[in-house]
């Protein structure tokens, strides 16, 4: 009987493999290769993927902000149509939202600016208080401050602003619109500083933190160059 030897066989490659060793590398190589195009091919998938959900997501957010959902803004109020070009929506919009400081002078007495104008509802100066929509332009106080909340950067006058108030808020507080500002005769300050007399107060432009007075036969005003903003 032949004894199976303790020693290890030989399983170095014979000279005569060397061909297929070689073919079987090459195999190998190529296999490799396809698994690194593929995974080329999914990163590129993913990155066009993520580019393309991220304009979808971008046109969705534009979608939903021009329609109110991300603004606060809902559809126009058909019971209040737009004034100049400004709507009443459903909330307040806030992608633009700043404030300008207006004050009044006739016959030397100071004319407070109405709370509310611009805001239509009931019961809006009670805890009850039931809002039907927001113009984008309007107050909430008799302070003068008046909010300017668009969606969009958008340019709004003074002029803007009365009209609103005169066309569909002009008895808010009970004491009804004052007649003087549709007539001549008054003095502008913008920022305290005197402009001249031919000066059309209607065309001011809305900014940031503008203070804006106007005196109508009072000629001993004092405009008002300096306001707390607190958190405006």
């Amino acid at each position: 009987m032949k004894i199976p030897s303790s020693q290890p066989s030989d399983q170095r490659p014979r000279l005569e493999d060397a061909p297929l060793l070689h073919l079987r590398s090459d195999v190998l190589e190529q296999r490799r290769e396809v698994e690194r195009r593929l995974a080329r091919r999914k990163r590129t998938r993913g990155i066009v993927g993520g580019i393309l959900t991220a304009a979808l997501l971008a046109t969705l957010v534009a979608v939903l902000t021009i329609s109110g959902v991300f603004t606060g803004s809902g559809p126009v109020d058909p019971d209040f149509p737009p004034i100049d070009g400004v709507p009443c929506q459903a909330g307040e919009a806030l992608a633009s939202h700043y404030h300008t400081y207006l004050e009044l002078y006739i016959n030397g007495k100071n004319i407070a600016i109405p709370a509310n104008i611009g805001i239509a509802g009931t019961n809006l100066s009670t805890p009850n208080a039931q809002v039907s929509c927001f113009y984008w332009l309007h107050t909430h106080d008799t302070s003068g401050l008046i909010h300017i909340e668009v969606p969009a950067n958008q340019r709004f006058t003074l002029g803007n602003f009365l009209d609103l108030w005169s066309e569909k808020f002009p008895h808010v507080d009970g004491h009804g619109f004052p007649a003087e500002l549709s007539q001549q005769g008054w003095t502008t300050y913008i920022s305290g500083v005197k402009q001249p007399t031919s000066y059309d107060f209607r065309t001011i432009a809305f900014k940031p933190h503008l203070l804006i007075t106007l005196a109508y036969n009072s000629p001993s005003v004092q405009p008002k160059t300096v306001y707390n903003w607190g958190s405006f």
